[in-house]
């Protein structure tokens, strides 16, 4: 996904969420209690800070109250937010690609 001030704050904030799925998914396939350095329940958390941050700046909310409608008109803090995003989306990704050797057997990927 390539960074655009133009893409949709929301579009963005989904994808963090796909990733957390993902994740969380690792860890159902795994049946492991630790993955890459992170239990279950880190990764729980993890999401719920994410939903109360994403919450509290308005990320999903509709029309005038959301996030994109609200910086439409502000290109660097738009920026900002878009680069943080894909951070978050990015880092996610990388802990899901990542597991221990340990994690890494035959038909789980």
């Amino acid at each position: 996904m390539s960074k655009d001030t133009d893409q949709s704050l929301f579009d963005l904030g989904q994808h963090v969420l796909w990733h957390f799925d993902g994740l969380h998914r690792a860890f159902g396939q795994a049946d492991l209690n630790v993955i890459a350095g992170l239990d279950a329940t880190d990764v729980a958390e993890t999401n719920d800070r994410f939903w109360i941050w994403a919450s509290n700046i308005g990320l999903f909310n509709p029309a005038h109250t959301s996030l994109d409608y609200r910086l439409r008109d502000n290109k660097v803090i738009k920026k900002f937010t878009v680069d943080s995003l894909h951070n978050i989306g990015e880092k996610i990704n990388q802990r899901k690609s990542t597991k221990p050797l340990y994690c890494q057997t035959p038909g789980l990927t």
